[in-house]
């Protein structure tokens, strides 16, 4: 499919297949690979106007930041997180991926404040 929307020059294409590869490299727990996909697919995203899909690929980056997580990195994947929220309510975007962005932002918070108490 990438290949197909690289021929015919269609980007909205390009960045959709770009975006569901990186949920697949994510779900077979190619992590890093799930990263640059996605970041790959954010850069097109903005660039024809896709807000809605610049949303989802932001989702999708600061999703995989989390599952990457070092508690000492716990703050890099809630900015993606919160930017993906704001796109999503600009967009108009409601339901089941604003809630996951909500309910992943909620986890990260929660996954902070344990480590600040733990760090006394």
């Amino acid at each position: 499919m990438l290949k197909l929307c690289e021929d015919l020059d269609y980007p909205l294409g390009r960045a959709n297949a770009l975006a569901n590869i990186g949920v697949a490299h994510f779900h077979q727990g190619n992590l890093g690979e799930a990263r640059r996909t996605h970041e790959a697919a954010l850069e097109l995203h903005p660039q024809i106007g896709a807000l809605a899909g610049q949303a989802g690929s932001q989702a999708n980056s600061g999703t995989v930041l989390f599952r990457q997580i070092r508690l000492e990195e716990a703050l890099k994947p809630l900015q993606p997180l919160q930017e993906a929220r704001a796109l999503f309510v600009k967009a108009g975007v409601r339901g089941r991926k604003l809630e996951a962005v909500e309910q992943l932002i909620s986890r990260l918070r929660r996954r902070l404040a344990r480590k600040k108490s733990l760090q006394g």
